[in-house]
């Protein structure tokens, strides 16, 4: 029986908003291990000439169809997340895209469902000083830049949501 963790409402007030700072494309340094999360801002980066080693999309934005263009080089990884939750195929997607970067490996986890709550299981995988650009509604782009401290508060959420067998 596969896990899923649910996110209650006690939380979601605290995921709301943007964390992180809003940036325009321009200022993004893909020197550096470099992840988007949302398919707006994951095209936005792609078409800017940035290749992100990691994007987590769901086809969706605002709710909406998006239609996204992939790029040949990435490997796609199909998982299902339904809103609300964060499933273990998911997590397990995360962790081996992020296992792949050092062998070159570009991933795209195409989420089938929704990838909304795809940045708190990434950020303790990822080293310090990667970036994670994802999108914020009518708002931009965020990024983050991860620290210990962006780690533990990602920690943190994970810990408190509600384990269930799907």
């Amino acid at each position: 029986m596969a896990r899923r963790w649910r996110l209650p409402e006690s939380l979601r007030s605290r995921l709301a908003g943007v964390h992180g700072r809003l940036v325009e494309v321009e200022e993004i340094d893909d020197s550096r291990m470099l992840v988007s999360v949302g398919d707006y801002c994951s095209q936005v980066l792609l078409d800017a000439g940035l290749r992100p080693q990691i994007v987590v999309i769901d086809m969706k934005t605002k709710r909406g169809p998006y239609e996204f263009r992939i790029p040949a080089e990435y490997v796609v990884v199909k998982v299902e997340n339904p809103a609300g939750y964060v499933t273990e195929e998911l997590r397990r997607a995360l962790e081996d895209a992020v296992g792949k970067v050092k062998d070159g490996q570009r991933t795209l986890i195409h989420v089938v469902g929704e990838e909304d709550l795809a940045v708190p299981p990434l950020l303790p995988l990822l080293e310090r000083g990667s970036q994670v650009i994802y999108g914020v509604p009518d708002s931009g782009m965020a990024m983050l830049v991860v620290d210990d401290a962006l780690k533990g508060r990602a920690l943190e959420i994970l810990e408190a949501m509600v384990q269930e067998d799907e």
